[in-house]
């Protein structure tokens, strides 16, 4: 399952009305990386208006840096995901971009352009490890996005709905996991657009062994053993067994009592991408097996 934190409009270096609102605003990063590092999320999606002018002062910029360093130390393995809003300078954010993506911080301040000028979009599509993929798209007036492939005789106000179709159809293609794809944007800056399906793989002795396929988000193991056509005679319920790979290719084994009504409390409950299950014999199976060798 995919987690992840929304915010958006931070507007840092505000003045209004003659209120400095730099305090208030240290406190709500504070406390945005307290709620990171309990939850401990997939993403950090910041949709836009980091800061309330183009030309944030020395103490506004340097809030900005600290909270996002505090950030990522409160939650190293989570992707940070930064696009700019119709207040912020896309130059200004974009100047160190590259720096920033050492702390997993991903910035996009302006529409990404390949060398002939037509819309780079994979420049704006971020895979978030095994969980999602990221559509992150910054503000541009509808007329100012670029031409998309097969787009080049669009009028220039209908170019911003081909590039959102032309970018959800390129992560579409490259998704081929079966990831959820989230669009992030300064317009409406969080959506869900589209779960596609995955795969777990169900082993042992269950009465159809093999690889299922998963159309919903939230599947059980009990649900992936129903799929199979339950458990045979000569299954373990107390001692199944679950293989799962994280998104640096290390496996690891969870044991889980299908006995105990408590384990749908635990968190290898719901199956991930690519989980296989597998059911042990028990000893009179293994026993019957040793006779038939021998």
């Amino acid at each position: 399952m995919f987690t992840f934190i929304h915010t958006s409009d931070w507007h840092l270096g505000q003045n209004f009305y003659g209120y400095d609102r730099s305090e208030e605003q240290h406190d709500f990063l504070s406390q945005l990386a307290d709620i990171v590092r309990k939850h401990t999320p997939d993403a950090l999606l910041v949709s836009g208006d980091i800061f309330h002018t183009a030309a944030p002062s020395n103490a506004a910029f340097n809030l900005y840096v600290n909270a996002m360093l505090d950030i990522h130390k409160a939650c190293p393995t989570m992707a940070i995901i930064v696009i700019a809003g119709n207040h912020d300078s896309a130059s200004r954010l974009d100047s160190d971009k590259r720096l920033w993506q050492l702390a997993n911080v991903h910035v996009l301040g302006g529409i990404a352009r390949d060398k002939n000028g037509n819309a780079d979009l994979d420049q704006h599509i971020i895979k978030v490890g095994d969980r999602a993929i990221v559509a992150a798209v910054p503000f541009a007036y509808p007329a100012s996005f670029p031409l998309t492939a097969g787009a080049a005789d669009i009028s220039r106000d209908q170019r911003q709905q081909a590039y959102f179709q032309a970018l959800l159809d390129r992560a579409n293609e490259l998704n081929s996991d079966g990831l959820p794809v989230v669009l992030s944007n300064d317009i409406s800056p969080v959506v869900v657009v589209e779960f596609q399906s995955y795969t777990v793989t169900v082993l042992g002795e269950v009465a159809r062994p093999g690889a299922y396929n998963v159309n919903s988000e939230k599947y059980s193991v009990l649900q992936a053993l129903g799929a199979a056509g339950d458990l045979t005679i000569y299954g373990m319920r107390d001692n199944v067994l679950l293989i799962r790979e994280d998104a640096n290719g290390e496996k690891s084994t969870h044991r889980l009592d299908l006995n105990d009504a408590n384990v749908i409390n635990s968190p290898y409950y719901y199956l991930q991408q690519n989980d296989v299950v597998y059911v042990q014999p028990n000893k009179t199976k293994a026993r019957n097996s040793d006779v038939g060798q021998s």
